[in-house]
């Protein structure tokens, strides 16, 4: 999970694309209305689009839970995203599920929300 963090705060789209799990059609849904990519080329294009904002995304998740059953592992994080466009860090959960292909953990699901504080009833 940290190399491909870290792959996308570099905007790196090999390294990024080598950390999906494509044998399983990987999908990607952002926190953003309309970002939704799921299979090899949509994920492609999806990563595309971001890398070619001027900055990057920037992600912190201190606490990762996991759980792991079998060759199948997920995850929900919460912590903090800094976007292209922004300075000040906000939350942000990432929802991940994660297969393991031939000895090594790769993505299948990337699932990020933007937290919104409660509405007082």
């Amino acid at each position: 999970m940290d190399s491909l963090i870290q792959a996308v705060s570099a905007r790196d789209l090999d390294k990024t694309l080598a950390g999906l799990s494509f044998k399983h059609d990987p999908t990607v849904v952002g926190s953003e209305e309309g970002e939704f990519a799921h299979g090899r080329e949509a994920v492609r294009a999806f990563f595309t689009r971001i890398y070619d904002q001027p900055q990057s995304f920037r992600f912190e998740f201190p606490d990762r839970p996991w759980a792991v059953h079998g060759d199948v592992a997920w995850l929900v994080a919460d912590g903090l995203v800094i976007e292209p466009s922004e300075e000040v860090a906000k939350p942000y959960r990432m929802t991940a599920v994660l297969v393991r292909d031939e000895g090594t953990w790769q993505l299948a699901l990337w699932s990020g929300a933007e937290p919104v504080l409660a509405r007082s009833r």
